[in-house]
């Protein structure tokens, strides 16, 4: 027989062309060799490649690919031969096989074997037969005909004595990094599949058409040159380029780049991230941030510097189509085959802990990357331990360079193993750097009820003032007085907010009055830039980052550029629960009498959170379900979610653009480009937030998008009007 993997038809069913089985095989293991090349496995990339399809080799497998109405299992057959040819139980590295399409399985246990309603467990797969099942596993031998197999176990073994600590015998298959290796080489296979059935299908359609990491350093030094020393707080950025350029020639590994607000850490992070990927060899360089609104910012200074084609901008609301100008974004943005990965904490680390085919693509390419993890302070505390675990072991099995990059360093000392050296500073004398940046002065003011705290905001013509809950927001907002004013909250559209930001922005600059509430959402890298700020008491990290929203580009005096740290008066609200650890953090490092921003404050407030936290840094246990022989893929992969589904997510069409993707999705349908866009005209509330509005009738929905009927709910000043968190004996907490 003629065993092929698959037809190209035309529109009228013609066959226009066939992809011999034996090929596909060959090409996906030789691209999967060569992916799996940089950490050292390139036998077994190569060995899963082989295997993946053989069970294409069935004659009902035959029969349903030239169009017979079959479902046959094709993905049993290459997991079973695994284990077979290495003469012992891989299921780790089965389970890349049996997941390839579906995505990572459970391991199940062995009362599985025999039970056909359970395909999404490894024992069931392993001790299938042919001819059992609810889907026909058919009888596979023919592949013997093709495909000569040689035993790869001795290899593997010896590529694995090369990861520290990695075990090789069976009972000890158990470890973080076992499960780790095996989502890095089902992420090979399933991209050299995709890439390889792609190019059957649709030819080469422009992969890869990016510049060289030499070019790109190229065209930062040329930006780099344009740069000017006159003033003092620029000489300081130098300074800080320099060492960021002079560290690049280190070794890979652990970096951390402990810059104040203001030290011009983006270029010079890139600095250092471009000279150290020429120096190893390295091929990209991926930018991780927080928040969507601070990617906005870095990825157009990027691609201002090296030009859009060189820089992927991959988060939720980022729009690509596969039909336009973005065509080759969005290629680049199902496995990060590009220079340089602009990306959140969310996209990055749901993908490392994902058992799915269309999140894993990507993984194999982080290795061997500088991974900048901008703002570091800001990875959540409840997932810190899994994450950091994860960032060690692409420094230590994947040739990778993580640099942590904040004006606040977390205490992450005290949750890597001893295992990997601690991060090595890149800036010289940063405790020198603090001292000279130093661009505000903090002043704890006590308590104040909302009547004292307005009767100062109203007395100051340019003042921002950041709470700790949306309903302080907005009565703080309705007691201000003048023109001017604005509220901001994660009650406001992203578009909203972001053109109310315009709207501040160009008010500071004429030197007109304008007053700001909001909530913490400003803090994450907003470029504000007001003479007084006014901070409710929260984590010592976000009362320095309100901080940044002052005095931002040093032209104002020290002594008058103000923040001031308040207390909320009891009788009138309570601080989130969310919030007590870190403020009770905040008071233990202070009452040291540290000044407020300086590097011993930052390390004594870390230490005690991360210390009191305790075993709650991994609060769905995710490491310590990774040494369990019953390793659950899918299960933790839909568990680990920084952030949770426990509430609904509002479309609001009030802009004519908003209306505009309302009557595409109404006419035309919804699509994955469509989906991505709603994201910008779109609130998240809580569901008992929900359900009150839900029966003032407020919504429709279509195509499952629930969307805001009654525009009159949604407010220009201060967005969703709903009722607010939890009261308790007339107290809102």
């Amino acid at each position: 027989m003629n065993y092929i993997a698959r037809q190209k038809k035309n529109d009228n069913g013609e066959v226009l062309k066939e992809q011999p089985l034996i090929e596909h095989l060959e090409s996906v293991a030789c691209l999967s060799k060569s992916f799996a090349r940089c950490f050292g496995m390139e036998a077994m990339g190569e060995f899963l490649g082989l295997l993946h399809d053989i069970g294409k080799y069935s004659d009902q497998f035959q029969e349903r690919v030239r169009g017979a109405d079959k479902r046959v299992d094709h993905t049993t057959a290459g997991g079973q031969v695994l284990n077979k040819t290495m003469n012992a139980d891989f299921d780790l590295l089965a389970n890349c096989i049996f997941g390839h399409h579906g995505g990572l399985l459970n391991q199940g246990a062995k009362a599985d074997i025999g039970h056909h309603d359970n395909e999404r467990s490894v024992w069931a797969r392993k001790g299938k037969k042919i001819g059992e099942g609810q889907i026909v596993f058919a009888d596979y031998s023919a592949y013997t005909s093709e495909l000569k197999l040689r035993n790869p176990a001795p290899k593997f073994l010896e590529a694995c004595a090369e990861f520290i600590q990695m075990p090789v015998q069976k009972k000890n298959q158990n470890s973080f990094t076992w499960p780790f290796l095996t989502r890095m080489l089902f992420s090979c296979l399933v991209d050299a599949d995709f890439l390889d059935t792609e190019k059957f299908i649709r030819g080469d359609i422009g992969r890869s058409n990016h510049d060289s990491i030499n070019f790109l350093l190229e065209k930062l030094n040329q930006k780099l040159a344009t740069f000017t020393n006159i003033e003092d707080l620029n000489k300081y950025r130098s300074d800080i380029l320099k060492d960021c350029i002079e560290k690049s020639q280190g070794a890979k590994g652990l970096y951390s780049l402990t810059v104040p607000t203001g030290g011009g850490k983006t270029l010079s992070s890139m600095a250092f991230a471009l000279n150290h990927a020429k120096k190893h060899g390295m091929q990209r360089v991926i930018y991780v941030i927080p928040y969507t609104s601070i990617i906005e910012q870095n990825a157009k200074v990027f691609s201002d510097v090296f030009g859009e084609r060189n820089v992927l901008e991959n988060h939720s609301n980022a729009e690509y189509d596969n039909h336009n100008d973005k065509k080759y974004h969005y290629l680049a943005s199902e496995n990060w085959d590009i220079p340089i990965v602009v990306t959140t904490n969310v996209q990055f680390f749901e993908s490392l802990f994902s058992h799915k085919t269309s999140k894993v693509r990507k993984l194999h390419n982080i290795a061997n990357s500088v991974i900048i993890f901008d703002e570091a302070q800001m990875l959540p505390t409840d997932y810190l331990k899994p994450c950091v675990y994860a960032i060690e072991e692409l420094v230590r099995n994947y040739s990778s360079t993580a640099v942590l990059c904040t004006a606040t360093q977390p205490s992450l000392h005290l949750v890597f193993s001893d295992l990997i050296e601690l991060p090595r500073e890149i800036c010289g004398n940063f405790n020198e750097l603090y001292a000279n940046l130093k661009r505000v002065t903090y002043e704890s003011i006590g308590i104040l009820n909302n009547s004292e705290l307005l009767a100062k905001l109203n007395a100051t013509e340019q003042v921002l003032c950041i709470v700790n809950s949306r309903k302080h927001a907005q009565d703080l907002f309705k007691g201000l007085e003048g023109d001017g004013n604005y509220h901001l909250s994660t009650l406001m559209y992203p578009e909203h907010r972001k053109k109310k930001l315009s709207e501040i922005g160009e008010r500071l600059k004429a030197g007109l009055p304008v007053k700001v509430i909001s909530t913490s959402l400003i803090e994450a890298g907003v470029d504000v830039d007001f003479g007084v700020v006014y901070r409710v008491k929260a984590g010592l990290d976000s009362i320095i980052q309100a901080g940044g929203r002052c005095n931002r580009e040093g032209k104002r005096a020290l002594e008058t550029s103000k923040v001031y740290i308040f207390e909320t008066d009891p009788k009138e609200y309570k601080q989130p629960r969310g919030l007590m650890l870190n403020i009770s953090a905040t008071d233990h490092a202070l009452r040291q009498d540290f000044e407020i921003d300086s590097p011993e404050a930052i390390k004594s407030y870390f230490d005690y959170l991360y210390r009191t936290k305790g075993d709650s840094l991994d609060k769905k246990e995710i490491v310590d379900r990774f040494q369990k022989s019953d390793i659950k893929f899918e299960d933790i992969s839909n568990e680990f979610k920084f952030i949770e589904n426990n509430g609904k997510t509002i479309f609001i069409p009030k802009d004519k653009e908003a209306e505009s993707l309302l009557n595409k999705i109404k006419y035309v349908g919804m699509s994955k480009s469509l989906y991505r866009q709603l994201g910008r005209y779109s609130v998240n509330i809580l569901t008992y937030e929900y359900d009150n509005l839900k029966e003032q009738n407020a919504f429709e929905t279509i195509e499952d998008i629930i969307v805001l009927r009654d525009l009159e709910i949604y407010s220009n000043e201060v967005g969703l009007k709903v009722d607010f968190e939890l009261k308790i004996n007339g107290i809102f907490y």
